[in-house]
């Protein structure tokens, strides 16, 4: 009879059971249906509230107390990790990530994307996850935790995570199962508006890069296109500072070249101390004519790649983005995008600005050195050739001088019969013929000038002429005097 009774309250339980895990799934079913019909009739300038709303219903049908979207994205061909959007039961919870936040998987656990990009899931106690993973979570406060990654086009995009802060529990396979659904959703979703907004944006920053490269094709000098330059992308990306910094390989800190600033409270002179160093250990020193510059950008510089940028907090610097400059594919410095008020999550069309204006200023800044080194060249060749003006309108005097007293010798020493007036004009002419052929000797000597005259062949076809008018001038007088 006692065997009865329990086998009869064991197929109750088994029903109750059964009964129960249905009415969870049907649960989490219609918890899809819902959010589905909210994200497919979102308009987008309420996405995050559309999106936070969607959140809640999932979150609070599985009863967690965290709930967080993560994107992956590629920098540099290293991928991280970055908190988009977050849900959380209790507002004043301090523990969980910021929402911006980034994690380079080789940096925190490098198992986790080959083992999402398989499919797999994290689920359960911390206490049952390896020792390298629950140190990580541990550090925010959760006792359980659900990690499901999300695929579109059969790409690993990111994952959605569930914290729990209370209990120590496993989520089902059913569960998990409706719940991929929901995150596939959420991702969607938050691709869609993504697209949107680039769209738009992308819109708009092409007619402020058109603008840009219009004024750049005027006879402005160039700096003041580039301060006009920076000002409106300044504007546009409503950011604190926009500097464009020279490398210098004279000194250790770079200078500033061109700059904008919101408010002059941003303004300083002499910025970012060492920053030469900082600039050449993350950008290559020259890339080929095909390759692309690689852009760095930080949405917090005091928890992003690992505390290296900290020191930039001197300059009030909170978040930034760098694009290199190069001129004739050597580093020439970087456009610094800075944001002083707080931190900020930048965008890929904040990125992509960014490198096309960073490609502009490089042509701007190779224009004007070659327009200065045109300049230089020119000045040189005028100065070149005003200084051999006056040097021939000096030496004129210094010429004709010995052979006027030539010219004038001959003379006398042909109509005098006097032998002692012949030798006295033939000394004059040996005098003043020594003294004109000196002269000539030291103007080929000035380099200045003899590169020059040699292209032109003057100083050799005028030594010809004065030697071979001294040596007529001699053999006429000797003639005179034998006769």
């Amino acid at each position: 009879m006692i065997k009865k009774i329990k086998a009869v309250f064991s197929k109750k339980e088994k029903a109750d059971l059964a009964k129960e895990t249905l009415g969870a799934k049907n649960r989490l079913l219609e918890m899809v249906a819902a959010i589905s019909e909210i994200l497919l009739t979102f308009e987008a300038s309420n996405l995050e509230k559309t999106l936070l709303e969607a959140m809640e219903l999932m979150a609070r049908c599985v009863d967690v107390d965290r709930m967080h979207i993560w994107e992956n994205r590629d920098i540099g061909g290293t991928t991280m990790y970055e908190q988009k959007y977050e849900w959380l039961k209790d507002k004043e919870d301090t523990k969980t990530p910021r929402v911006s936040t980034r994690y380079f998987y080789e940096d925190t656990l490098p198992d986790w994307e080959d083992y999402f990009s398989a499919g797999n899931c994290i689920n359960g106690p911390l206490s049952s996850l390896p020792e390298a993973e629950y140190k990580f979570l541990a550090s925010f406060g959760i006792r359980s935790v659900l990690i499901i990654p999300v695929f579109l086009q059969k790409s690993f995009w990111g994952f959605v995570s569930f914290g729990d802060l209370k209990q120590e529990r496993t989520f089902s396979d059913e569960e998990i199962s409706v719940l991929r659904s929901g995150c596939l959703l959420l991702a969607n979703a938050t691709v869609r508006y993504q697209n949107q907004i680039l769209i738009e944006t992308r819109l708009e920053q092409q007619q402020i890069m058109a603008d840009i490269s219009r004024s750049f094709n005027s006879r402005e000098p160039v700096g003041r296109l580039i301060n006009d330059a920076l000002r409106q992308i300044g504007e546009f990306m409503e950011v604190s500072r926009i500097v464009v910094v020279a490398a210098d390989d004279c000194i250790d800190e770079s200078r500033p070249v061109y700059s904008w600033h919101d408010r002059k409270k941003w303004w300083q002179a002499d910025i970012h101390t060492a920053l030469k160093n900082l600039i050449t250990e993350s950008f290559q020193n020259s890339v080929s004519e095909t390759g692309n510059a690689a852009i760095i950008w930080c949405n917090d510089i005091a928890q992003e790649y690992s505390g290296k940028y900290k020191g930039l907090s001197s300059a009030c610097i909170k978040s930034f983005i760098w694009a290199p400059v190069y001129v004739e594919n050597f580093l020439w410095g970087l456009i610094s995008i800075e944001e002083c008020e707080s931190i900020r999550t930048w965008s890929e069309s904040d990125i992509q600005l960014v490198g096309s204006v960073s490609s502009e200023i490089a042509s701007a800044v190779a224009r004007d050195l070659i327009d200065k080194a045109r300049n230089e060249a020119l000045e040189q060749a005028m100065r070149a050739s005003k200084a051999k003006g006056n040097f021939l309108a000096n030496m004129s005097h210094e010429m004709r001088t010995p052979m006027n007293a030539i010219i004038g010798m001959t003379a006398i020493g042909k109509v005098s019969e006097d032998i002692n007036k012949k030798n006295y004009a033939f000394e004059r002419i040996e005098n003043a013929s020594s003294h004109l052929l000196g002269v000539i000797n030291d103007i080929l000597d000035m380099s200045k000038i003899e590169t020059s005259w040699n292209s032109l062949r003057l100083p050799i076809v005028l030594k010809k002429c004065f030697k071979k008018l001294l040596t007529l001038s001699v053999s006429a007088l000797t003639k005179n005097t034998r006769n």
